[in-house]
């Protein structure tokens, strides 16, 4: 089976970085550890007792640590149906996360995240001309 475009992308990018900076990397394959249901344990844990520790909530949790951890967030994705797909919406659902990775404050929301910077590696595909 031939390897995803969107993966290849990344897997060059990965590798020039690497050897580029000093700095650790975290990879996180959506397919290998899927988001699971946005369900009602993941919903009261975020509005309203903070005490739930569904397996929701530990990937939240874990999730929220890598983002809010990291000074550069890239997304390898396709383009399907000029969007993104359901299983990287899904991510975003359960890590943009009130009190994870932005709060209320005084001046309104405020990130908890130190993001500088996102890169989003996109591939979207279509028929293959002949070149003569």
């Amino acid at each position: 089976m031939n390897e995803a475009s969107d993966r290849k992308m990344l897997n060059v990018f990965l590798e020039t970085l690497a050897t580029d900076s000093n700095k650790s990397l975290t990879s996180i394959d959506l397919y290998q550890e899927p988001p699971p249901w946005y369900d009602e344990a993941l919903y009261n844990y975020l509005w309203k007792d903070n005490k739930n520790s569904s397996e929701s909530v530990q990937y939240m949790l874990k999730q929220c640590k890598y983002f809010n951890d990291a000074d550069l967030i890239t997304i390898a994705a396709p383009v399907w149906n000029s969007s993104i797909p359901a299983i990287l919406k899904a991510w975003i659902d359960i890590i943009i996360s009130p009190n994870q990775t932005y709060r209320f404050g005084n001046n309104g929301i405020e990130p908890i995240h130190k993001i500088k910077r996102m890169l989003w590696l996109v591939s979207s595909g279509g028929p293959k001309e002949k070149v003569n």
